[in-house]
């Protein structure tokens, strides 16, 4: 088993999974998952993203209306 390591940015900021296997081929579609959904979550709660959930949220400060958000936001 050996250590491998995958790094990116997400969030603004550097980042970088770390993995143990066999081998970094075996552990690549591993990463992609994990990296999938690290960027779904970038998508949706990223405040450097004018797009995000995160953004519509903070764009909504002072609506007495607010807005809705989904089940995963809201736990």
């Amino acid at each position: 088993m050996r250590l491998e390591r995958f790094s990116f940015r997400a969030m603004g900021s550097p980042c970088e999974l770390q993995l143990w296997g066999p081998s970094r081929d075996a552990l690549r579609p591993h990463a992609r998952a994990c990296l999938d959904e690290i960027f779904r979550l970038e998508r949706k709660y990223s405040r450097y993203r004018e797009d995000s959930l995160a953004s519509r949220i903070n764009r909504s400060a002072g609506d007495p209306h607010g807005i809705e958000v989904d089940e995963e936001t809201a736990a």
